[in-house]
């Protein structure tokens, strides 16, 4: 990963640039950053760009989505994909928790590859999980 310095004398030029001439084209720009993305968020956010997507915490660094939205405020719009062993976790005590107290089921949301489904439940068909691959349908 580059530093802060290196990215802003680097990448952030080019970047602006290609955001300006999307606009110029009359579209939305969407900035896709891959990496840990808290130390660079206001240059980012500085580019003019439309939205951000991120990816979720993964890989050695941590990308909080509650931190960056209050960070970014209404300056752009965030997309993100699930960190899916944090939510696998969390519906995993959620379900434990209900078990406990004598409640029953999960109903387990769907969302594409990153789905989360509670344990023992059956993949849904192919058809059913938008953009899902066979390893995501088999955890």
């Amino acid at each position: 990963m580059i530093s802060p310095a290196q990215y802003e004398r680097f990448c952030l030029p080019y970047v602006r640039e290609m955001v300006r001439e999307i606009h110029r084209l009359g579209h939305k720009a969407i900035v896709i950053y891959f990496g840990g993305v808290g130390d660079r968020l206001e240059q980012i956010a500085a580019t003019g760009a439309d939205g951000l997507s991120y990816e979720a915490s993964m890989k050695g660094y941590v990308n909080d989505t509650a931190e960056i939205a209050a960070r970014i405020g209404d300056r752009m719009t965030l997309f993100s994909n699930l960190d899916r062993s944090a939510c696998w976790s969390r519906a995993r005590r959620r379900t434990w928790r209900r078990k406990s107290r004598g409640k029953s089921g999960l109903g387990g949301p769907r969302a594409g590859s990153s789905s989360v489904r509670p344990a023992r439940s059956r993949p849904a068909p192919r058809s059913a999980a938008c953009g899902s691959s066979s390893r995501s349908r088999n955890r």
